[in-house]
């Protein structure tokens, strides 16, 4: 029996490489559909650091008849690369594309000419019946296949539009062997009850469905069996949007994690999203028990204006709730034991950019997570316009300008300017200075200052911009926020350099005359500092 050749290649971030969980979910639903033995199926891991020549030459030499790519905002100018260059190869490669950027991109993609079938929506249906259509039927019309887009002698032509794809009624088990990358992403639900209007997933218009038990069940025993996995990465836009399925899933992750210790395998550990203004005590007991290790429960805070929130973002947010919950969480873990645990596993995500704040509130949510929250870490991304987001379709509204290339970062919006953006970026990046180069500032200024303390970290960025400018700007462009894993590498460096030592120690110095200025007790003995928090 003829095997046609297909490569699933998952174009991956340097510091996320794993194969992507919807090109996993392709296969299986092939099987499911019991059309999968007719294919021969190679998975392809690439980061896209990789040049586009390189990945074509291996795609190339497994000689496929067809690749397929799972597009997004930070891979798709890589993808549009290489399916050019693999129309230019001795034998053509059919190229096919699906993903969120192709579902509201997909006619400038179309255009574009380096993607031959493009999928928009749910594709798990859609690609198995062109594998069929194609392969299996010899047939190149595609009109009676819905949700797509291609030209035909030059012509563009789009289907039907049919998205009624239901993953809860989809009980097929995901294959889980392909690849050996310790992280593994799955999915529990899919979709999003929120309208935040920055995101995509606001275009789902609140509809959220869950996979059966029984097959999350199953494909959760499937990875758990997997010695090399250390991390399962959970997509799910919130994984307690259902109390009760969110509690059902740690639980049964925490079964799981038991049996892997019984078999003498180290326990996985988790990624996930949550809402703390949606958390409960039951919850937070689930939370903290999560294995000891790295995990990492992101809360998207954004801001902490809630006007902004309200009347700009399309979010219902209560910054009382919301803190609140998660002060009784890292209360909850200190009487566990489990105190410095939770402050490594929680960090709150923000943004700068967005319509309705100004540079000012920006500073105001900076100032605080640094002074009032019980948070450690934190983050903030430049926002990103993203096609079919509510921003993306009421740019003019909001005078958003932004980057027409993907990620499509904003540059500027009426109430945010160019030169607030820059400034704000200027403090993320000495907030992260302090935070992994000059951890003693960072100390003293926890341990002498009650209040504002974002002021006291102006007033040391001034300095240190007006004393140390080669230093500052050396230590700048090693500082790569897009790529976390790659600056921390290079930030550590510093803390091990034996002949940056007397410097690290004259600035830090320096910076602790500043910080007494702004004291709210007298100086103390330095082998007496501590972090204030317990």
């Amino acid at each position: 029996m003829t095997s046609f050749r297909i490569s699933f290649n998952s174009i991956a971030p340097p510091n996320s490489s794993s194969h992507f969980l919807a090109l996993r979910q392709l296969k299986s639903y092939l099987a499911h559909q019991g059309v999968a033995h007719h294919f021969d199926i190679r998975f392809n891991l690439f980061s896209t650091d990789t040049p586009a020549s390189e990945i074509v030459r291996e795609i190339s030499a497994q000689r496929v008849e067809m690749a397929a790519f799972s597009v997004y905002t930070w891979n798709v100018s890589h993808v549009l690369e290489i399916g050019t260059c693999l129309h230019k190869e001795k034998d053509p490669v059919i190229t096919v594309a699906g993903g969120p950027y192709v579902t509201f991109m997909a006619d400038k993609l179309a255009m574009d000419g380096a993607i031959d079938l493009l999928v928009k929506g749910a594709g798990e249906e859609v690609f198995s019946r062109i594998l069929t259509h194609y392969f299996l039927n010899g047939s190149r019309d595609f009109r009676h296949i819905p949700n797509l887009l291609y030209q035909h002698n030059g012509t563009l032509v789009k289907t039907t539009e049919d998205h009624c794809f239901d993953v809860g009624q989809q009980h097929y088990q995901l294959m889980v062997e392909d690849g050996d990358s310790d992280i593994f992403y799955y999915e529990t639900s899919r979709g999003c009850p929120y309208r935040c209007r920055y995101c995509t997933w606001s275009t789902s218009n609140g509809t959220i469905r869950f996979y059966p038990r029984e097959k999350i069940q199953a494909d959760l025993s499937a990875v758990f069996s997997l010695p090399h996995v250390r991390h399962l990465g959970l997509c799910d836009s919130e994984l307690f949007i259902n109390r009760e399925h969110g509690l059902w899933v740690l639980r049964e992750i925490k079964r799981l994690n038991q049996r892997r210790r019984r078999e003498g395998l180290p326990e996985i550990n988790l990624s996930f999203e949550i809402n703390p203004q949606r958390i409960d005590q039951e919850i937070i007991d689930e939370l903290v028990d999560l294995p000891l290790g790295v995990n990492f429960i992101s809360c998207g805070l954004q801001t902490i204006d809630e006007q902004v929130n309200r009347d700009h973002l399309g979010r219902i947010f209560d910054k009382d709730i919301y803190f609140r919950n998660l002060t009784q969480l890292f209360a909850t873990a200190q009487k566990k034991g489990r105190l410095e645990q939770a402050r490594k596993t929680i960090f709150i995500e923000i943004m700068h950019g967005l319509p309705g704040d100004t540079y000012e509130g920006f500073r105001k949510t900076v100032d605080y997570l640094l002074t009032e929250s019980e948070i450690s870490h934190f983050i903030s991304y430049r926002l990103q316009v993203l096609p079919g987001s509510y921003f993306w379709k009421n740019a003019q509204l909001y005078e958003l300008e932004y980057e027409e290339a993907p990620p499509h970062y904003l540059v500027s919006n009426s109430t945010f300017s160019e030169q607030d953006l820059e400034q704000a970026e200027r403090l993320l990046f000495f907030i992260y200075l302090f935070s992994m180069v000059f951890k003693g500032i960072m100390r003293f200024v926890e341990n002498k200052v009650t209040t504002n303390h974002l002021r006291v970290y102006e007033a040391i960025m001034d300095h240190l911009t007006s004393h140390y400018p080669e230093l500052i700007s050396t230590l700048r462009a090693d500082y790569n926020p897009s790529n976390e894993d790659e600056t921390i590498i290079k930030m550590v460096k510093y803390q091990t350099d034996r002949q940056f030592v007397p410097l690290k120690s004259r600035i830090t110095r320096e910076a602790r005359d500043i910080i007494r200025d702004y004291a709210d007790i007298a100086p103390q003995p330095d082998e007496s500092l501590r972090c204030k928090r317990p």
